[in-house]
């Protein structure tokens, strides 16, 4: 039976999946736990593209996804910068 328009299959909408938020969580504490190792290997890459790139490639799997990268709204970039706050907390109370 075809659904009318407008209508899903799924009255409840897509089921919410936590494994990426979970893995996304993981990376960031690999990260955070692992920060001096991690930025010495930063400081041996010489500035330019592939510093970048190597910046882009960590960020792309510890910050959340902006849902549109070509314009972010403010809301979006003040919960960017929150997070980026807190994860200069949680650095600062981890013994390494």
């Amino acid at each position: 039976m075809p659904f009318k328009k407008g209508q899903s299959g799924n009255p409840e909408g897509r089921p919410v999946d936590k494994s990426t938020a979970e893995v996304r969580k993981a990376l960031r504490d690999c990260a955070v736990k692992n920060l001096p190792k991690l930025q010495k290997s930063l400081d041996a890459i010489a500035p330019g593209y592939q510093f970048i790139r190597a910046l882009d490639l960590i960020c792309k799997h510890i910050l959340p996804p902006l849902a549109n990268p070509e314009r972010p709204s403010e809301e979006l970039l003040l919960q960017v910068l929150e997070y980026v706050k807190s994860l200069k907390n949680e650095e600062q109370t981890v013994d390494y």
